[in-house]
């Protein structure tokens, strides 16, 4: 409705004209600028222009739209069809139908939704709406082990694409882990270069000293190799210490020699006495001369000893000249083999410095590779944000697969409540919280495997044999007035109550249908399609054999508080037949169809409706040749216990006479049809065959129980009204008032029952108290001339009955 408010009134259709003058551009200029379309879009982007500041370029655009105008507005198709989607699903909410446009009759009061799946719904962080969709959703149109099949296939892609994200989280992290050892291996590079600068660095100066050091050790060992064993000065010294030595030595040699002339004894040459004396000669020696002689050989010792000290002195000088050229000879060698050590360390040196600089030089290859590396790592196909890409990707599709299984898996388990409603307390089995969102729903797919396999464990357990039976239905038997209404109108609505089935076997429940087929007794064409459509509108069952009571099956209300019926309507509530004899309304009736087949698992007991195309229009046969109308019922349904069976099997009469008096209350009769024609061909004839001129024809026909149904044999009839229907072959006599009643006793007069022209029928109904099983008198007065055997297909007596 909202949606319509939004729409507005649908555009109208204007027929082109048949015949345009030609004219030309300029010519139309002025009335396509009149245009109403345009008015209103001009408007439109008035009101734009109001609300949004627009810039010059939208501006001049907005400005120049008139000029669209000079081809016209053409219709925009898909615009008009929100029209039409809204007309079409108006008309199916106003007219109680589904989305696919199937009339459904659905009751006032659903089953309630379980406050346990809401409180669980909440914890797993489930929207309502979505719970509340999956709970109040349709059953699926397959069976539950072709579900369960499916929601584990979904299951195992849910599982595939888990292992797949987690494969792809370990990738994308292995990446992450790659460009962060890789930019974390460039940056460490960087900052070793520092290093291996100063590790060459070390080196050069290390071969520097080397080089140095053995230019000192080269200078050493040239002084040590070059020195002189004496210098000048040591030269001068030892010079002037000889010189000295012998000056000391001379020296003392002259003493000794002095003392040694003092050894000579003293004589004393002169003259004595004067200018006369003579020469005279005096010699003396004695004491001095001997202390003389002493002293000069301790001079003697004397000198020998500065002699010998002298040598000594010089001896030692010498020595430690000596000492000291064999310590220059000793520092020499040294030197000469500290050069030739210093030589084999600047070769080490120069290997070490090469060995830093090559070090530096592959830091530098490493660096430049690492770089290439991480530039690799983050533009090749497969890097982290490809991975990552694919995450999100493969989250929003895990995500999705686990939603689709899901939803399977809760198709799967509704099926199974479905297929088995007995069980369903054993059947809850598919729970929320499989998603974790702490671990991105990882094992979500493995925890609904293992519920789908506890599902399956549920159905081999609870899935036991049925009772399978048939029931045919005639609707003539049934309810005879639908059958003639069937004829008339082609529609023919009645009820199947769950006391017909009692009939046949007391004591069953859990009766739900497992096929249907319809068969039309009529007559048409070799190749004449049988065209039906069979619903129903209001499907029961009782749940269990715990409980014993009548539903009134018009009462489309059924109160879940009590458990003595439960409504289960089908998959697929309708059906339609092409040759009328056991139609299925599929091709081929197969139960293992994976797929349910029509009114499977609704259930046994309820209202249906039968529908033919409208007689008014076009039909293929003639539906007042249409003898009967029967339902070939499969169903499956549970033995109860003996006290159950014996309860119904103890209240059957009373059961159906509440329900006469259910039917009665809701406007519904129990009535028995009787054919004239066939069953009383004389009373037929004495209705039918006479002369033009009669004015009143009389016949009695005899009801007893054997034209009744057999299982009312001991009952005692009783009857409330009566209709007495004129079929005619092609249609009835309208010209003549025609007269009829009937009656128990003689009837004198003809009273004015009221006709009643239905189609081909005119029925006159009344009303007579008393045993049906007795003799009726049947008349016919006023314009009973026109009757002809030829003209009349059959007559109709129908009377309503009670027990």
């Amino acid at each position: 409705v909202m949606a319509g408010r939004i729409l507005g009134p649908a555009p109208r259709a204007v027929d082109r004209a048949e015949v345009t003058s030609a004219g030309t551009l300029l010519a139309k200029t002025e009335e396509l600028a009149r245009s109403s379309g345009w008015k209103e879009l001009e408007a439109v982007f008035r009101t734009l222009e109001d609300y949004i500041d627009l810039d010059d370029d939208i501006n001049s655009e907005v400005s120049g739209v008139h000029s669209l105008l000079y081809f016209g507005i053409p219709a925009n198709d898909k615009l008009i069809g929100y029209w039409n989607t809204l007309a079409d699903r108006l008309f199916k909410i106003r007219n109680c139908q589904n989305i696919d446009g199937q009339s459904r009759a659905l009751a006032l009061f659903q089953s309630p939704i379980d406050p346990g799946l809401l409180a669980q719904a909440a914890a797993a962080g489930i929207d309502l709406g979505t719970l509340v969709g999956q709970v109040t959703s349709a059953s699926s149109h397959y069976r539950f082990a072709y579900l369960l099949e499916k929601a584990k296939e979904f299951t195992r892609e849910v599982m595939g694409l888990g292992g797949s994200l987690l494969n792809t989280h370990e990738k994308r992290d292995g990446e992450g882990l790659a460009l962060l050892k890789a930019g974390q291996a460039t940056d460490l590079m960087r900052s070793m270069r520092v290093s291996r600068e100063r590790a060459v660095e070390e080196a050069e100066r290390s071969l520097d000293s080397l080089r140095e050091l053995r230019t000192i050790t080269e200078q050493r060992q040239q002084f040590f190799t070059n020195r002189e064993y004496m210098n000048l000065r040591e030269t001068e010294q030892q010079d002037k210490l000889e010189a000295a030595q012998n000056l000391q030595l001379g020296s003392q040699v002259a003493s000794s020699l002095a003392g040694v002339l003092e050894l000579l004894p003293q004589a004393q040459i002169g003259w004595s006495g004067g200018a006369g004396g003579g020469p005279h000669a005096t010699l003396s020696f004695g004491g001095f001369n001997l202390g003389d002689s002493a002293a000069i050989a301790a001079n003697i010792l004397s000198i020998l000893s500065g002699v010998k000290s002298y040598q000594a002195n010089q001896a030692g000088i010498m020595a430690g000249y000596d000492r000291r050229q064999e310590d220059w000879d000793f520092q020499a060698a040294q030197a000469e083999q500290e050069l030739v050590q210093i030589d084999q360390q600047i070769a080490g040196a120069e290997v070490r410095l090469a060995m830093a600089q090559n070090d530096l030089n592959t830091h530098d290859l490493q660096t430049a590779q690492a770089d290439e590396e991480l530039q690799f790592l983050e533009l090749k196909f497969s890097n982290y944000n490809l991975y990552n890409e694919m995450l999100n990707t493969l989250a929003e599709l895990y995500r999705g697969a686990y939603d689709q299984a899901y939803a399977f898996a809760h198709l799967a388990e509704k099926a199974l409540r479905y297929e088995l409603p007995k069980e369903k307390d054993k059947t809850k089995v598919i729970t929320y919280g499989h998603w974790d969102t702490r671990i991105n729903g990882f094992l979500a797919g493995e925890r609904l495997m293992r519920e789908l396999a506890l599902l399956d464990q549920a159905y081999i357990e609870a899935n036991v044999r049925e009772q399978e039976l048939t029931k045919h239905i005639s609707l003539k038997m049934l309810d005879p007035e639908q059958l003639l209404t069937l004829r008339a109108t082609g529609i023919a609505s009645f009820t199947i109550p769950e006391v017909l089935y009692d009939l046949d076997h007391p004591g069953h429940y859990l009766r739900r249908i497992k096929s249907v087929s319809i068969s039309i007794p009529c007559v048409s064409g070799p190749y004449t399609n049988i065209s039906a459509k069979l619903m129903y509108n209001n499907a029961t069952y009782r749940p269990n054999d715990a409980t014993l009571g009548i539903t009134p099956p018009e009462n489309d209300k059924v109160d879940h508080s009590d458990a003595a019926f439960q409504t289960q309507e089908g998959v697929i509530s309708s059906m339609a037949t092409s040759t009328g004899v056991q139609d299925s309304g599929v091709f081929e009736l197969n139960f293992n169809d994976p797929r349910y087949l029509p009114f499977e698992g609704a259930g046994a007991s309820g209202k249906w409706t039968l529908s033919l195309p409208d007689p008014s229009v076009l039909t293929n046969f003639d539906y007042d040749s249409i003898q009967d109308v029967v339902l070939h019922i499969r169903y499956c349904a549970r033995e109860g216990s003996s006290q159950f069976r014996t309860a119904v099997a103890n209240t059957l009469k009373e059961e159906l006479t509440q329900l006469t008096k259910a039917l009665i209350g809701s406007g519904k009769k129990l009535v028995q049809s009787v054919s004239l024609k066939h069953l009383f061909p004389d009373a037929y004839y004495a209705l039918v065959d006479g002369q033009p001129t009669d004015t009143r024809r009389d016949a009695n026909i005899t009801l007893s129980k054997r034209h009744f149904p057999f299982f009312l044999s001991q009952e005692t009839l009783s009857g409330a009204n009566w209709k007495l229907v004129v079929r005619f072959e092609n249609e009835p006599i309208t010209t003549v008032n025609l007269m009829g009643t009937v009656s128990k006793s003689a009837i004198t007069t003809l009273p004015s029952t009221g006709n009643n022209n239905v189609g081909l029928d005119i029925t006159f109904s009344d009303s007579e108290a008393g045993a049906v099983d007795s003799t009726w008198n049947l008349a016919l007065g006023t314009g009973v001339g026109a009757l002809t055997a030829a003209s009349v297909e059959d007559i109709y007596f129908l009377v309503d009955f009670t027990i």
